[in-house]
């Protein structure tokens, strides 16, 4: 898989009266895959419309602008509260920080890794998120503003999949030592996928809204550690002139998001 989409940029994260993206020239453009990721599949399978608004790079608050975007282009759809629609998105890796430098994302975490030979990420307590507890308040606050925005739609929020995933494997051969792999697999990705589980279930309570955390780290089980597989579903490192990495290593390729979209289409009511 390649991402086709690079039209747009990174909306700036402050909201604007007309609730369209203030774009923001300086910022990296936007990546994405509109025909074979689990949401675009699930249009198309269902025989229905399908809206991608993500956008690389996106952070919690960016989520509020991008459902003012929805609602303002779709008034009819906001106006049944978004009933017969599904809602799926994932979001807050790209708002935690690090103790190392404050404004230090997690695009450019494996990066330090793999590029910087002399440090050992994992052993490096400068490397531990910051702001966990700053970014589940930021996740509560745009979850409860969703629900009360689409409370008829079916909304599921997948879970990050775990990068490496190198059980006995080595991970050398992309870049990250198995201790660096580890950490970024249970300290960023795992600590986080626990406060999205969390937040979620606090937001529902008892709220009929079809509002679920989908946890895909069961399906998508063979990690970028395990390059040599045949049945791999996660990219190494890879280049991508100017840029010290390409923007499609350590996500799932293909075989992964069909992965994805399973987890996905189990967490859905029958139709």
């Amino acid at each position: 898989m390649q991402y086709q989409d690079f039209g747009g940029f990174l909306q700036n994260v402050e909201r604007v009266d007309n609730v369209q993206y203030k774009m923001n020239p300086g910022l990296l453009p936007c990546a994405r895959e509109p025909d074979s990721t689990p949401g675009a599949k699930l249009a198309r399978d269902q025989g229905i419309e399908s809206e991608m608004v993500a956008c690389s790079g996106a952070t919690v608050e960016n989520l509020l602008s991008q459902i003012d975007y929805i609602n303002t282009k779709f008034p009819e759809e906001r106006a049944r509260d978004w009933s017969g629609s599904t809602i799926i998105l994932t979001i807050g890796i790209n708002s935690l920080k690090v103790i190392h430098d404050n404004v230090l994302l997690w695009v450019m975490l494996p990066a330090k890794c793999v590029l910087d030979i002399f440090r050992d990420c994992s052993e490096d307590p400068e490397f531990e998120i910051a702001n966990l507890e700053e970014v589940q308040e930021e996740l509560r606050f745009a979850f409860q503003y969703l629900l009360l925005e689409a409370s008829e739609a079916t909304i599921r929020v997948t879970s990050y999949v775990k990068p490496f995933q190198r059980g006995s494997q080595d991970c050398q051969a992309v870049g990250v030592n198995n201790a660096e792999a580890d950490f970024i697999d249970d300290r960023w990705f795992g600590l986080l996928n626990d406060a999205l589980a969390e937040v979620i279930a606090d937001v529902k309570g008892n709220s009929t809204t079809d509002m679920e955390y989908v946890e895909v780290n069961s399906y998508v089980r063979v990690g970028a550690c395990q390059k040599y597989r045949q049945d791999v579903a996660v990219r190494g490192y890879d280049t991508s002139f100017p840029l010290p990495y390409s923007p499609v290593s350590y996500h799932p390729n293909q075989l992964g998001y069909d992965q994805c979209y399973a987890a996905l289409v189990d967490s859905l009511p029958a139709r």
